[in-house]
């Protein structure tokens, strides 16, 4: 993608990660991480689900010690961080979205200083030259952070992440935090770290927390040259259009790093590896050359009559092993992941649905204290077999529609104010949501999968996980609770496919997937003849699917594709 900002001239190194490296319970996630993010660099971290990017950032933020190696990050530069989950926010009770982002700067406690200084001098001597002095030094401490243009700053950061009633939300800086929902935690503290003007933001996979209008404002955001930014993301077109530098951690637990865009990255790492591949079968060849003159001097008896020939084994046979050595230490030479080998899997259903899937008419929903959607004369009908995307910016009412049609189903209890929503008749249905995974909190990952299915089937089991990116040689050992947030996603996902809905309900499915497994998941749905509802701002997976419908909220107009 072509760029239209350039970033100035780079700074000082904010961070500095020399081999590092940390293991999880059961396996090693990552060795000798070396690699640095200067003043107003944008690094892009990825990688699969489970190789350690969120544990990377911790390590980073000092959360986390490696087990060797050493990241150095300069005392007085500050940072903010925003992790991938996020809980009850620390906030006063009655705080408001605009307290929330002054905190952040310390503007607030500038504001309450230059009150109370004020008020000194209104009742006391405003001729007093040391509260003067220390009142035109709290002016030019909030003049010098923006104090007088923050709210307006503010304003723009939630216009941008489609927040106000501008872009079709409801949040402002007067929203008390308490009523934005739980979903909205993670958007609003990504627009906290940008307004906060750290030396460093460090984000963990922001954008799946975003709509597509809000991923563009977000990436001119990220280049802006006020800061440098780490983030995590499999996202390859939102790293090219942010990213100057490009972080990798391979499923070997190996660590790439090259400046320039995703597909610049991608170029420069294969040459590498193909150049590796080049010298490790060179190297072998040289093995092999060496060990038959070994074996062909030793089988026609030279070793044993001549000391000079059993001189000069020797020294070949040490030149082998000096150069079995030096191949050991190639890291292409590495043995693949397994979840590298897979069988392609296909979504199949375990009954025929009747032809009439959903029938909707006349909804209302008020959520949270507010109307999430007000259709009261829409009608709309699926039938078996179509794919419908329910499209629209954040806090359009796509969530809300889909569970209340997953309420029906029996996932949870969560009825229309007003209308009705009918579901057909042999439905088998499932429903996937980022705070609906349908995986439990602990026990094994292998047990997990297999209840999900009709009639136990170990190779069958096998196959499915292996293609939802699990390591065959780790599912029967590996926990629930050890799961990464997209190792969770790809669980939840190949227990859908275990269980053969006619009927698949997927809320922002392809937020936690590589690029990898969104590829292979679009393929899984290829020759799928039951009936898909999705709700997806990846453009990366919805630009590859076959949608019959696309339902625009909030209106609910429908458009046939």
């Amino acid at each position: 993608m072509e760029r239209t900002t350039t970033k100035p001239q780079l700074g000082r190194v904010l961070v500095n990660a020399d081999n590092v490296s940390f293991s999880s319970p059961e396996r090693r996630l990552f060795k000798g991480c070396s690699f640095n993010v200067r003043e107003r660099e944008s690094v892009a971290l990825t990688g699969s689900s489970g190789t350690g990017k969120s544990v990377l950032l911790k390590i980073i933020s000092g959360k986390l010690q490696p087990e060797a190696g050493t990241v150095e990050v300069p005392k007085n530069i500050r940072t903010s961080y925003v992790p991938q989950h996020i809980g009850e926010l620390n906030v006063a009770e009655g705080a408001t979205v605009g307290e929330l982002f002054m905190r952040a700067r310390g503007l607030d406690q500038l504001e309450r200083r230059k009150a109370e200084l004020e008020r000194n001098l209104a009742v006391g001597d405003s001729d007093n030259l040391k509260l003067l002095a220390q009142y035109q030094e709290a002016v030019d401490q909030y003049e010098a952070r923006g104090g007088y243009r923050a709210e307006s700053e503010a304003a723009e950061i939630l216009a941008g992440l489609r927040f106000d009633a501008r872009t079709g939300g409801h949040i402002n800086l007067g929203t008390k935090v308490n009523e934005v929902s739980s979903g909205q935690h993670t958007r609003l503290l990504i627009g906290q770290a940008l307004f906060a003007r750290p030396d460093l933001l460090i984000l963990d996979d922001p954008t799946s927390h975003l709509d597509k209008e809000s991923v563009r404002w977000f990436s001119d955001a990220l280049r802006s040259p006020a800061n440098a930014a780490l983030v995590v993301t499999t996202d390859s077109a939102f790293i090219d259009r942010f990213a100057s530098k490009v972080v990798e951690i391979t499923q070997t637990g190996r660590v790439f790093s090259f400046s320039g865009s995703y597909n610049e990255f991608v170029e420069k790492r294969d040459q590498t590896l193909a150049a590796e591949e080049v010298a490790a079968r060179s190297r072998q060849q040289d093995i092999a050359k060496l060990e038959e003159s070994v074996q062909d001097f030793k089988a026609k008896g030279y070793v044993r009559r001549s000391g000079v020939v059993a001189r000069r084994v020797g020294t070949i046979e040490t030149r082998i092993e000096q150069a079995r050595k030096e191949l050991a230490q190639l890291p292409s030479v590495d043995t693949p992941k397994r979840s590298d080998r897979y069988t392609p899997q296909q979504f199949e259903i375990l009954r025929r649905s009747g032809e009439d899937v959903l029938a909707i008419h006349g909804i209302q929903k008020s959520y949270r204290g507010r109307v999430a959607i007000d259709l009261p004369d829409w009608k709309f009908e699926l039938r078996r077999g179509e794919t419908t995307l329910i499209a629209g910016k954040n806090g359009s009412g796509k969530s809300t529609l889909m569970r209340m049609i997953a309420a029906v189903a029996g996932f949870g209890s969560f009825p229309p104010d007003a209308g009705s929503i009918v579901l057909g008749q042999s439905l088998v249905t499932s429903y996937y949501a980022p705070d609906r995974e349908g995986v439990s909190g602990s026990g094994r990952v292998f047990e997990e999968a297999r209840a999900a299915m009709q009639t136990p089937n170990e190779g069958k089991l096998r196959s499915v996980l292996s293609f939802w990116g699990f390591d065959a040689t780790e599912i029967q050992r590996k926990g629930i609770e050890e799961l990464s947030k997209g190792e969770h996603t790809q669980l939840a996902l190949a227990k859908m496919m275990l269980r053969r809905p006619n009927f698949m309900l997927l809320d922002e499915p392809a937020n936690n997937l590589s690029t990898e497994l969104i590829r292979r998941f679009v393929e899984s749905l290829r020759g799928y003849t039951g009936t898909l509802m999705i709700i997806s701002h990846n453009s990366e997976f919805v630009d590859q699917l076959k949608v019959s419908k696309v339902i625009n909220m909030p209106d609910g107009r429908v458009a046939h594709q």
